[in-house]
């Protein structure tokens, strides 16, 4: 407990320093805000998280912005009382959920820990605490199936058309020192790229897919060509 404390008390004191230069906002980088002070999965600490946030505001920050960008957050780590904690301190209105793939099966193969079925009630959940869900999904992983596909863009459809959701889209690429480094993504098909084209044409989806395809293909190039490696 002493420890957490003054870990704040210092963000506290070096945000206080920015603000005579200008900086009256603050973002958060993280792969899952929601964990922050929590030690296990047991789900957000809400405590930790009002004194992360509060010390903000003490500080003199004008504009909190958490669970968005560059942050997002877990399915599995969204309930109504963080949102409402979020809703109590923060700038932002919009909150980027990990979703990743409508297909369960691939869910499990990425070990992501929860279902196709908690992303789509953590974005519900975030539309009725009046947030904009911005949910994150990858196209092309490893192994990829035209029915993984269709489900994810089954998912998407629901997303958009009963929540009004905002869809960022990627396309997976073997980064290295990552697990799926030496496995080549799946070729992303023309269909699927034409009813992501006309979601994008209608602004309801965003995010630089069409680059990480092209991106993608020579990484596996040079991968395979022993300029760049992984891990060993």
């Amino acid at each position: 407990m002493k420890k957490v404390t003054q870990t704040i008390v210092m963000q506290g004191f070096y945000l206080q320093q920015a603000i005579p230069h200008g900086f009256l906002q603050t973002k958060f980088i993280s792969p899952n805000a929601f964990s922050y002070g929590s030690k296990d999965r047991c789900g957000p600490n809400l405590e930790r998280m009002e004194e992360l946030l509060a010390a903000c505001r003490g500080a003199g920050i004008e504009g909190i912005h958490f669970g968005c960008f560059p942050s997002e957050v877990r399915p599995d780590w969204v309930t109504p009382e963080v949102l409402e904690l979020v809703k109590k301190h923060c700038r932002n209105r919009t909150i980027v959920l990990g979703a990743q793939t409508g297909s369960d099966s691939l869910l499990e193969k990425l070990k992501r820990g929860h279902t196709a079925e908690q992303a789509l009630n953590a974005a519900r959940c975030i539309r009725q605490a009046e947030f904009m869900p911005h949910v994150d999904f990858v196209f092309g992983f490893p192994g990829e199936t035209m029915e993984d596909r269709k489900v994810t863009l089954q998912m998407i459809d629901r997303l958009i058309q009963e929540l009004g959701a905002k869809i960022h889209a990627h396309t997976y690429m073997p980064l290295p020192g990552t697990p799926l480094f030496q496995e080549n993504p799946s070729a992303l098909d023309p269909s699927t790229k034409e009813i992501l084209l006309d979601w994008e044409k209608k602004k309801r989806l965003d995010g630089w897919w069409k680059e990480q395809e092209i991106i993608a293909w020579k990484i596996v190039e040079w991968r395979d060509r022993g300029i760049i490696q992984g891990r060993d």
